[in-house]
């Protein structure tokens, strides 16, 4: 037998957010709105939520500073922020970073602690209540118990039901301005969250049936991205986007339950280190986890049914270049950072 938790209300669909805006009135009359710069005006997301709040009278602030691989001192601001405004729920607008950061803004904004106690989660009270309206089909955060923020340059993530949004609006429609690169990037996170979580340590049957579905949704939409839409954005259907952002979903499910493997700790590096996108940073690894779990989960592998071969062959392909020239001191460091790190103990074979 198995356990599992999932707690987030999750509505899907074009147009769903203000379909589906009274239930932004059930918690409270004043918002936070945080978003990066630009992804969520442009997708159309922004304009939407502003809408909504005012067919149900709630009063909202923007807080547009999230970067991407969002600082924690960010999110501190932003709580500040929250405070000030008096803000009864938090609403994250964008990317997995926006999302991430949300999720911790909820909390921080009625917990007067530090760095350290965020990370020891000592935390007098609950968060308040988090939305998450997503514009990218990949990190899976709308469903997640997760946050990854950036601490003194380098990631660092916290796992904690307290972190779980009551809310998210996925609206594949939001992901229509994503570029190619970024379709990829973000398919390639979440293809990494399904595959990792299939041969982790940790997964269950459960996961592994919502696991198989979401490596097949998320590769058949990838190859034909791949194949029919190379210039990105409106080119690619909505049809084919719903799938990504389906898949991605499925693949947060799994990465709620399971955790991830040592793609994402080493895809950590090239993102600090070498400003690679995230989904392209851990999907450099992903060939290599594949193999471990031929070698090590055989029976797995044969109920996937996917040419792993095949579909390394195709990551590999998606990949940008990376000028990651390291030296003997760095990996040294490197390898002291990875000395009982969780997520290689959750990979096949347990590799040191």
């Amino acid at each position: 037998m198995f356990s599992s938790y999932m707690p987030v209300r999750v509505l899907g669909g074009e147009g769903v957010l203000l379909r589906e805006s009274a239930r932004l009135g059930k918690l409270g009359s004043r918002c936070l709105i945080v978003s990066g710069r630009s992804s969520a005006k442009a997708s159309g997301a922004l304009d939407d939520l502003t809408r909504a709040c005012k067919e149900q009278g709630i009063a909202w602030e923007l807080f547009d500073e999230i970067e991407p691989n969002p600082d924690v001192l960010t999110c501190f601001r932003a709580a500040a922020r929250a405070r000030m405004f008096g803000a009864e729920f938090i609403v994250g607008v964008g990317g997995g970073s926006a999302l991430d950061a949300c999720k911790v803004i909820a909390l921080l904004a009625v917990n007067d602690i530090g760095v350290r106690e965020l990370y020891a989660q000592e935390w007098p009270r609950k968060p308040l209540p988090a939305v998450c309206v997503g514009t990218t089909a990949g990190t899976g955060s709308e469903v997640t118990r997760v946050s990854v923020l950036t601490v003194e340059g380098r990631k660092r993530s916290i796992t904690s039901d307290a972190l779980a949004p009551v809310l998210s609006f996925c609206d594949p429609a939001y992901t229509r301005t994503c570029s190619f690169g970024t379709t990829m990037s973000c398919g390639l996170d979440a293809l990494c969250h399904a595959l990792e979580g299939y041969f982790a340590g940790r997964a269950t049957p459960l996961t592994d049936s919502i696991a198989m579905q979401a490596v097949r949704r998320i590769t058949a939409a990838l190859l034909e991205t791949a194949e029919k839409y190379p210039g990105g954005g409106e080119e690619i259907p909505l049809s084919v986007r719903d799938e990504l952002y389906t898949g991605a979903i499925l693949a947060g499910y799994v990465l709620n339950d399971t955790g991830t493997g040592f793609p994402h700790a080493m895809g950590y590096i090239l993102t600090e280190d070498y400003g690679l996108p995230h989904g392209f940073a851990c999907a450099w690894f992903l060939p290599d986890y594949l193999k471990q779990a031929v070698r090590h989960e055989p029976m797995k592998v044969q109920q996937l049914g996917v040419r792993l071969d095949k579909l390394s062959e195709f990551v590999r392909s998606q990949l940008p270049p990376v000028d990651a020239v390291m030296s003997a001191e760095q990996t040294a460091a490197y390898a002291e950072r990875f000395v009982g790190n969780k997520n290689f103990r959750n990979s096949p074979g347990c590799p040191d």
